[in-house]
């Protein structure tokens, strides 16, 4: 089940003044984009179809086929509980809440303890794709959303450890073909939008309302083609339909929101059972014409596993096709942060009544988040950017690309003119980051960015001063599930020679199932068969010794912790209320794996480094100088 997500979902367009700095940019953006061949794009970011929700993604000069990937990937970032460590002495503030998965959807679902609001922030296409209620082209979250857990290398001895996330490569599936123009659409889940019923009101239609309206024309316009010998729409089509109008009007029925407005539209769409889904998927284009002149191309950046340049920082990014001088490599909205304190992290306890509370007022450690994030050592303000692409780059002092203020009319370069921190606390503030090419730029070449003296300066002494907590090399997670060859150790034999403290043992859902042993499972991670979802039990291991498949291979007998389970849930696998455990036998390696205990993962190190992105003082506004 899908937690509360949206992206800029009913939030309108904000028309902008532009200053004698910004006319300047236009003219240059209209001669990279008109006067010069444009480049090639494959993913625009632009002015949404649905009325009054703001930007949307569309496909640019190439259709999506169905089956194939959206995109290159998201990265997606753990923001751990941010209710119990808010500040208590202000009004919460959290602009990521429309923006969020479920830590359950994407993979994180053994990341923290308590989990209560562990949410999953995925700043690519996942930040940005609307829902149309009955035009949905790419895949449901559960069965293509879950993020790869691919540390990329970084151990805790290294000063890298738990300032990037591993969550990466979040992709979704084209459910349906997508057309070039075509704008994506995706599931927000089934309680996103009920949940909203009363804020949304009969401005919105539900998927229900549109088959209603479908059947509804279904029966008009053979009734109509019976009597009128006319082959356009006869005027009593158009007087029927006009009588429908007003009375669903009349009582603000959500049917009338998915009718066409247009008689003949409205009698071409009754023809068939899909005729209502072909208009809406036409409705829900723009021209390429459109895109090229009022959209911005947000493909020209894509992931790469290792960065070519600094492979110490995992995941890099790198032009997807030449991009000369002056080129916007990418434009990214912002979430605004005004305060810093959203960002701290406390040591939780849990108390005699069962409720989670801070050991101490202590900040332990701060959000992963921010180290996505820019901000300056004069303003308590935050900017935290998504768009595909542009959290995979990465810092050098010799930088291709920089940032400045949108040049697109979406920015809201009004409020960065007069808005203050103080007046910031605004959920539609609509502000905008370009990353623009300071030279030409070559297909594959590493896009990098100057994070700025702070920034350096901070990394520089915590790679200096950093040292392991522990004093020693503590082994991934992912490097006990891919030593296959290696037997896994029984639970008599853990007693003298224990796994790390750090790991615990949990077993595939599968072998709740009593026919595991006939049935073929895919146990190791895929797209469809995500790790961290799919081991979800915890076990021990009882007992290890040949297997009856393979006698080369060890075959083991495990007891599996049903306390997890619901008593709705075992009597589904008909196994008794009162059981608390259930032994397996036969058991493949491979139906077993190791995990690393919640809060115990390196992003939850207290010393682990903590930093924004250097905002470059030409970028900050005077009135932002909140901490001098």
């Amino acid at each position: 089940m899908k937690n509360t997500w949206s992206s800029l979902l009913f939030i309108s367009l904000l028309s902008c003044s532009v200053d004698g700095e910004s006319q300047s940019g236009l003219i240059e953006k209209q001669i990279l984009t008109k006067e010069s061949k444009p480049l090639e794009c494959g993913l625009y970011l632009a002015p949404s179809t649905i009325p009054g929700a703001g930007l949307g993604l569309f496909v640019g000069h190439q259709a999506w086929e169905e089956g194939t990937k959206a995109g290159y990937g998201d990265i997606c970032i753990p923001i751990v509980n941010p209710h119990l460590h808010r500040n208590y002495s202000k009004p919460f503030f959290h602009p990521l809440g429309d923006y969020t998965w479920s830590h359950i959807d994407v993979g994180m679902t053994l990341e923290a303890y308590p989990a209560l609001h562990l949410e999953a922030f995925c700043p690519g296409i996942d930040a940005l794709v609307n829902s149309h209620q009955f035009v949905l082209n790419l895949g449901s979250p559960n069965k293509s959303h879950v993020a790869q857990y691919l540390p990329a290398g970084i151990f805790r001895t290294s000063p890298n450890a738990g300032a990037v996330s591993p969550y990466r490569n979040s992709t979704t599936r084209v459910s349906r073909r997508i057309p070039p123009g075509g704008e994506l659409f995706k599931s927000y889940g089934p309680t996103w939008f009920p949940s909203r019923a009363k804020a949304l009101g009969d401005s919105f239609a539900f998927p229900e309302d549109f088959r209603r309206g479908q059947a509804l024309l279904n029966r008009m316009a053979p009734l109509v083609d019976r009597i009128s010998s006319t082959v356009s729409v006869s005027p009593l089509f158009t007087d029927l339909f006009d009588i429908v109008q007003a009375v669903t009007g009349t009582f603000q029925s959500r049917i009338l929101k998915t009718l066409p407005r247009e008689p003949q539209h409205a009698h071409d769409a009754g023809d068939d059972e899909s005729g209502l889904l072909r208009f809406h998927e036409d409705m829900s284009r723009h021209s390429l014409e459109y895109l090229t002149s009022y959209g911005q191309c947000v493909d020209h950046v894509r992931p790469v596993p290792l960065s070519p340049k600094h492979p110490e920082a995992g995941q890099g990014a790198v032009a997807a096709r030449d991009l000369p001088q002056g080129t916007i490599v990418s434009t990214s909205p912002l979430h605004v942060f005004p305060d810093l304190d959203y960002f701290n992290m406390y040591v939780l306890k849990q108390n005699d009544k069962g409720t989670w509370e801070r050991e101490s007022d202590h900040v332990h450690t701060k959000q992963l988040l921010l180290n996505y994030c820019f901000g300056h050592p004069n303003t308590t303000m935050t900017l935290c950017p998504y768009g595909p692409g542009v959290n995979y780059i990465n810092h050098d002092r010799n930088p291709n690309v920089r940032i400045r203020w949108s040049l697109n009319p979406w920015h809201n370069a009004t409020a960065v003119a007069e808005r203050t921190v103080e007046n910031s606390f605004d959920f539609q503030l609509k502000l905008a980051f370009d990353y623009v090419a300071l030279r030409n730029i070559s297909e594959g070449e590493e896009i990098l960015l100057d994070y700025g003296d702070a920034w350096e300066t901070a990394w520089q002494e915590h790679k200096r001063t950093y040292q392991p907590i522990d004093g020693k090399i503590i082994q991934p997670d992912y490097v006990y599930n891919h030593q296959l060859h290696i037997p896994l150790r029984t639970r008599s034999e853990q007693e003298f020679d224990p796994y790390p403290e750090h790991l615990h043992t949990r077993c595939h859902v599968a072998l709740l199932q009593p026919t595991y042993r006939q049935s073929q499972y895919n146990w190791l991670e895929t797209p469809e068969s995500p790790l961290l979802v799919n081991y979800g039990l915890p076990c021990h291991v009882l007992q290890r010794y040949a297997s009856e498949m393979d006698p080369s291979e060890y075959a083991y007998t495990v007891e599996l912790d049903l306390e997890i389970l619901s008593d709705e849930h075992k009597a589904d696998l008909s196994i008794p209320k009162n059981d608390l455990v259930l032994e397996r036998h036969q058991v493949p390696r491979r139906g077993v794996a190791q995990f690393t205990r919640p809060n115990l993962s390196d992003m939850h190190l207290s010393n682990t480094f903590r930093h924004s992105i250097g905002l470059p003082d030409s970028v900050l506004p005077l009135q932002w100088k909140n901490a001098i």
